[in-house]
């Protein structure tokens, strides 16, 4: 579902977001009706979105480094200076993590790739609690959830190695554990 994002990455496509949905509710064993807000809390993954323009990233870090007289440099120096296509939706990215200047020079200054991808993880992690705790204040059925579940992470029952029967009995049943304890 990623391959080759870097390239075509920029766009939201809404399939992909379905797909992932699918994948995480066939993992937990939910049906097909649980709220996205849910499973996407209790697993706690990168969205689709954060992992496309993180492989951006990667490949805007491979192009700037790349060798001048690379046919693929000297069309990424044109787009460049075009200001729009590839170039211009990266650059919506540096906007976004504030490091416009990064973009301008067409360097990485003295920035790591590691420290980037850290500091894009880092942006796009705050924007999906945004917008996971956006969604729970705005479904009015989830409020038992929203009073158990406080923190957008991986529950513990999804990183243990369990079989699908009880991961799902975990996460269909863990609002009623949790609610009787509290």
């Amino acid at each position: 579902m990623d391959y080759s994002s870097g390239v075509w990455g920029y766009k939201t496509y809404s399939k992909c977001d379905t797909i992932q949905h699918r994948a995480i509710r066939a993992f937990l064993g939910v049906h097909k009706h649980a709220s996205n807000i849910v499973i996407n809390g209790d697993v706690g993954w990168q969205t689709i979105t954060a992992r496309h323009h993180i492989g951006m990233l990667r490949l805007w870090d491979r192009l700037v480094k790349m060798p001048g007289d690379r046919l693929t440099k000297r069309i990424f120096n044109w787009d460049f200076s075009q200001n729009w296509g590839w170039n211009s939706e990266i650059k919506h990215i540096f906007e976004l993590l504030n490091l416009q200047h990064l973009f301008a020079s067409r360097s990485m200054g003295n920035i790591s790739l590691d420290s980037l991808l850290s500091r894009a993880t880092d942006h796009y992690k705050k924007n999906d609690i945004n917008k996971w705790t956006q969604g729970l204040e705005t479904q009015p059925k989830l409020r038992t959830y929203r009073q158990i579940k406080h923190l957008y992470e991986c529950e513990n029952y999804v990183s243990m190695c369990l079989p699908k029967h009880l991961r799902s009995f975990n996460c269909t049943d863990q609002n009623w554990n949790l609610a009787t304890t509290h």
